[in-house]
């Protein structure tokens, strides 16, 4: 990951152990978003389709939807798109 391009722009919390927990969290308002990579079906379907259904955003580093079926990779799970947006663009190598 980039760590450097995130600094200054957010503040990090050590993650619960729990993707259930967390994008609750995001959800209800507490965090702005978290980033996974390990996108185990059983952690994040249910979670990643109860926050979407509440306008957050699970998405890909290259913008697409995250899905039960989608592979590992670096995933934004953020609160909403201007959230999601800002945070990829962060991640995102500049050419």
């Amino acid at each position: 990951m980039r760590r450097q391009a995130m600094r200054g722009h957010f503040q990090a919390i050590g993650p619960s152990g729990c993707a259930a927990v967390e994008y609750t969290d995001i959800l209800a308002g507490k965090t702005d978003f978290a980033v996974y990579y390990r996108l185990l079906p059983w952690d994040h379907a249910t979670p990643a389709l109860i926050l979407v259904e509440g306008v957050g955003r699970v998405e890909h580093l290259d913008g697409t939807p995250n899905s039960a079926r989608s592979e590992n990779q670096p995933t934004v799970v953020a609160r909403d798109a201007r959230v999601s947006d800002h945070v990829r663009n962060c991640l995102t190598p500049h050419v």
